[in-house]
């Protein structure tokens, strides 16, 4: 069964403390970590006088944006209309990558060049869109894309030119790349497609799963790099046991193969501390990067190739196509309150021909919110398939006791025993891009905020032990 979820989770309380609780703490963390001095007193003018700072300051702008995106697409904080919170994602992030674009590599003059250019390239594109009515706006997307795109790609492909004469290790960590990509994009997207056995797509197991597979994508640069191969093999076991369908288990199995093959090619450092925490900032950089790659590319395909239709009457004698979907009416139900029925479901099968995609209920709810009049309201549902994601919104159901009740009716139901159900049907693809581009941003800014204030302590305190020493070497010296 692929993931059908409604768009209001079970518990929305503790989703609002997992997003808005990140937010808050990530800044947080960030101004007691790098805004100390040497005393150890805290001093905020340290946060505007480091280079690296600019870049990390603009990291928790994304990270706290990635992180309750993430959360809210796999069930947290709750939200009223998913189908219109995915179609504004853009402008939350793509300013916001823009930014990091700019800021993400202080020693490359080059790429601070590109950002400037895209950033004033959009603002030009959006004063094009305001002036002539839609007329230019696009063919500027396309470009900001192609070159968006390429920067990252060409800050990754330099990883392993540098390492050209090492082919089994290189391979190995490709292999695990590709894992960990899988893995990440699986199964922060579509988990049933990773985990094609039934079950286990609740949010825990999927938060745990992509971030394990996040480890596997890690030890993909380490194994670049022929560096721990401790660390690689601790990689290859986690990417079988993220499984993704079947693919993950396959090539981490040949990553192990190829590590056997350049085993001599390795170091081995165990699981130092100092040695990984390099090996983290140093990789957390090109995750950022990858993480911007996948996410434009999924706005790309979401904002040119959606698809939308509508299914009228659909009843359980029949089946229904659209947008390449077969819809089939396989029951309903409801919960009622003082005999009237507040809550009232439909439940959709979904095939591609004779393949089941997946079981979808579509629901209206009576809503008293908002100082409107009260009345039943339609909800999203969202099927996610390897593919694209399917957003079923219902326009009305028909019962024998209320016969066609419309979304907005101000009357509740008088039976939940539905004959006929009335939907629309849209499809996005690239969503699974989307979030497993957001969830490598989040990680990898996590990672680089984290080593980098590691960093800081450990040369605050450097320096006060080298100034120990020369002053009592002064002193012996007087």
């Amino acid at each position: 069964m692929v993931l059908s979820s409604s768009i209001h989770p079970s518990n929305p309380f503790f989703g609002s403390i997992l997003v808005f609780g990140l937010i808050l703490l990530a800044p947080g963390l960030l101004v007691y970590s790098l805004s100390k001095e040497e005393e150890g007193e805290l001093n905020l003018r340290n946060l505007i006088k480091e280079d690296n700072t600019i870049l990390l300051t603009v990291g928790v702008l994304i990270l706290g944006t990635a992180a309750s995106l993430i959360l809210l697409g796999m069930g947290a904080g709750g939200i009223e209309n998913q189908a219109a919170f995915n179609s504004r994602m853009p402008y939350f992030t793509i300013p916001l990558a823009l930014l990091l674009i700019i800021c993400s590599t202080w020693r490359t003059l080059e790429v601070r060049k590109i950002g400037y250019i895209i950033t004033a390239g959009f603002a030009l594109g959006l004063a094009t869109y305001g002036i002539f009515n839609d007329l230019g706006i696009h063919g500027f997307e396309i470009g900001f894309y192609i070159v968006a795109v390429a920067v990252p790609l060409f800050q990754i492909y330099s990883i392993g030119s540098r390492y050209s004469d090492k082919i089994y290790s290189r391979l190995s960590g490709l292999l695990l790349f590709v894992v960990g990509l899988l893995g990440i994009v699986l199964w922060s997207s579509a988990p049933s497609v990773a985990w094609p056995f039934g079950g286990f797509t609740g949010f825990l197991p999927r938060f745990i799963m992509t971030f394990l597979s996040s480890i596997v994508l890690i030890s993909a640069f380490s194994a670049y790099k022929s560096e721990n191969r401790n660390f690689v093999v601790l990689g290859a076991i986690l990417g079988a046991i993220t499984f993704s369908y079947w693919v993950g288990v396959i090539l981490s199995v040949l990553a192990l193969l190829s590590l056997f093959k350049s085993w001599g090619d390795f170091s081995s450092y165990g699981f130092s501390l100092s040695k990984l925490r390099s090996l983290l900032n140093n990789s957390s950089r090109h995750i950022i990067h990858l993480g911007l790659a996948l996410l434009i590319l999924g706005f790309v395909l979401s904002t040119f190739m959606p698809s939308q239709a509508r299914v009228q009457g659909l009843n359980k004698n029949e089946e229904r196509n659209a947008l390449g979907y077969d819809f089939r009416l396989l029951g309903s139900g409801g919960e009622a309150k003082d005999i009237k029925f507040e809550h009232v479901y439909a439940r959709l099968g979904i095939y591609k021909g004779e393949r089941l995609v997946d079981v979808a209920n579509i629901s209206m709810d009576w809503w008293t919110g908002g100082g409107v009049t009260p009345h039943m309201m339609e909800q999203v549902t969202v099927v996610s398939t390897l593919r694209e994601d399917i957003y079923l919104t219902p326009s009305s159901f028909f019962t024998e006791a209320d016969g066609r009740k419309e979304a907005m009716s101000t009357s509740k139901f008088d039976s939940s025993t539905i004959q006929a159900v009335s939907f629309q049907v849209k499809t996005l693809p690239g969503m699974n891009a989307v979030w497993g581009g957001m969830w490598l941003m989040m990680i990898g800014i996590s990672i680089l905020i984290i080593t980098d204030s590691f960093k800081v302590e450990r040369t605050g305190k450097e320096k006060v032990e080298r100034w120990k020493k020369e002053y009592k070497e002064e002193i012996l010296h007087g």
